[in-house]
């Protein structure tokens, strides 16, 4: 467009405002507009809708893609201005972004939605339950909390939050290494992780139990034996805040365990035939021994008599310090 060709009434107007588009970019744009169905609306409605603020130039009501038959020139021609210009391209330069970034959108969720599907019918392959509880799941601290701080407590949660994770480009160390396992349906992998068998199909009842315990301290899996069994708590007093916390773990983890291994969990409890066989492929005997004593937790009625009456003096020193005044 040259400023020579405008009359004198175009050539006041292009002084006072600089068009921020050329003809140059006008056919750009023309030349890669996508068909969209959005852009068969009116200027002026349209511009409304996605702006907020009305169509400051004339009413316009052709189809916005009508524009776009005509170049620079012949719009300017017709009585366009060239702020107007700016402003219709601007508006579709916006539509089409939005459209496209929809579109990414939707395409992103449906591979997440596929990738979610893969790894779920993995699991099932090999007879893993999608809602095995995260304790059962052998991850190092750094990664349990970050799964728990997204809210995945179970196996299908921990694989949708390291695929968004994945996503995200920030996925790295054991998750990473679990979804690595899971995609390439590699048991060996996966049994690094989930408490399986190479070979064999379905969760072991007993991996599990071993991939919780054998994260705890030796010497306070022997605290916690013994406790389990008879009510007696000997543990150094700088411990007691860790032993506490393991105590109500280990509740949940064999309210966990029964409602996953109802038949072993009945067998241990009740020390029927094949009771002893439910955990002996755990080696070491000490951790064995941990386990068959967190699934029979409540049968014994003497350590939860002693348990009840070990709270009972806790609450009785705090109400006293309390009522002394003491810090």
């Amino acid at each position: 467009m040259n400023e020579k060709e405008l009359t004198a009434k175009q050539r006041q107007y292009f002084r006072q405002y600089r068009p921020k588009n050329t003809d140059r970019d006008w056919d750009l744009l023309r030349m890669k507009l996508p068909d969209l169905e959005i852009l068969s609306l009116p200027v002026s409605p349209l511009y409304l809708e996605v702006v907020g603020s009305p169509w400051p130039g004339k009413r316009r009501n052709d189809p916005i893609h009508s524009y776009f038959d005509c170049s620079y020139q012949e719009l300017i021609d017709r009585g366009m201005k060239p702020k107007e210009i700016d402003l219709l391209m601007s508006l579709v330069a916006q539509v089409i972004r939005t459209e496209q970034g929809e579109k990414e959108m939707v395409r992103s969720d449906r591979i997440t939605a596929q990738t979610n599907d893969f790894f779920l019918r993995t699991l099932e392959k090999f007879g893993v339950r999608s809602d095995l509880p995260i304790d059962f799941v052998s991850l190092n601290e750094e990664s349990l909390v970050l799964c728990g701080g997204a809210g995945a407590d179970d196996l299908e949660k921990i694989l949708r939050q390291a695929i968004l994770l994945s996503e995200k480009k920030v996925l790295n160390g054991e998750l990473k290494d679990l979804i690595n396992a899971v995609s390439t349906e590699s048991q060996q992998l996966m049994a690094q992780f989930l408490p399986i068998i190479p070979g064999e199909r379905g969760v072991k009842p007993w991996k599990a139990m071993q991939n919780v315990l054998s994260k705890i301290p030796r010497s306070m899996q022997t605290a916690l034996l013994v406790f389990f069994r008879s009510g007696s708590e000997k543990i150094p007093e700088s411990d007691r805040v860790a032993f506490e916390g393991h105590c109500k773990r280990l509740e949940m983890i064999g309210l966990e365990f029964r409602a996953l291994f109802p038949v072993e969990s009945r067998a241990v409890r009740d020390e029927t035939e094949g009771a002893e066989e439910v955990f002996s492929s755990i080696q070491d005997s000490l951790t064995r021994q941990l386990a068959e004593a967190v699934i029979q937790l409540g049968r014994n009625s003497n350590r939860k008599g002693a348990q009840n009456e070990s709270r009972k003096r806790v609450s009785f020193v705090r109400g006293l310090l309390g009522r002394v005044g003491a810090n």
